[in-house]
């Protein structure tokens, strides 16, 4: 099977997967969502947009 991953999907898919786990730490995030979906992100590029994307609306507004 040969099916594309949407990079903007995936980095919704991150996004939300971090607003359910309330992780403050952008490493250790980086370290979860590695091992949650980085077999689907072959650069890493999606992983990072996600955890940028989820820090700057979430975590910066809780401080």
């Amino acid at each position: 099977m040969n099916d594309s991953i949407s990079h903007e999907g995936l980095k919704r898919l991150v996004n939300l997967e971090l607003s359910r786990l309330g992780l403050t730490d952008p490493v250790e995030a980086r370290r979860v969502m590695q091992g949650r979906v980085g077999a689907y992100d072959t650069d890493g590029r999606a992983i990072s947009a996600g955890i940028n994307c989820y820090f700057s609306r979430h975590v910066t507004r809780e401080h």
